[in-house]
């Protein structure tokens, strides 16, 4: 499944226990700002304006989570290893991640969360919010 380039962090096994002691052991490195971090509080349905065109609802879901990095391109240097995200929100089919680095749309990536287990997914979007906080918006590809 997982493979980590942390020695104390056993991701062959996908439960809950080995998803806390990885994510007690990785750096928490995103810098979210005060005011967007508020604005993802809550819990429930996201709200939504007359231009989205999503096909699922998004619920609000503040949580950490863990992305295994992939090489999806040649040109991109990404080593493999394990990140620690925050995950703000998800539907049916999609996920909206903060990152302390950016991501390029179609990079192929696995995220791990807290009893759900890990999902392969692609990112489709990247927004810049400061140098370490990136907003990402992945599909989950069944």
């Amino acid at each position: 499944m997982l493979e980590s380039t942390y020695d104390s962090v056993d991701v062959g096994v996908c439960d809950d226990a080995a998803f806390q002691k990885a994510l007690s052991v990785l750096p928490f490195d995103i810098q979210v700002p005060r005011a967007l971090l508020e604005g993802y509080q809550g819990s429930g349905p996201t709200k939504t304006t007359m231009s989205e065109q999503r096909r699922y609802v998004r619920f609000l879901h503040l949580t950490r989570g863990i992305l295994r990095y992939s090489q999806t391109f040649p040109s991109i240097g990404r080593s493999s290893g394990l990140h620690s995200v925050l995950i703000t929100n998800v539907s049916k089919c999609g996920v909206g991640l903060l990152n302390g680095e950016q991501l390029f749309p179609s990079e192929r990536m696995n995220l791990w969360m807290l009893g759900r287990g890990v999902f392969p997914v692609t990112i489709a979007r990247c927004r810049k919010i400061n140098e370490r906080c990136y907003e990402i918006g992945a599909i989950i590809d069944s």
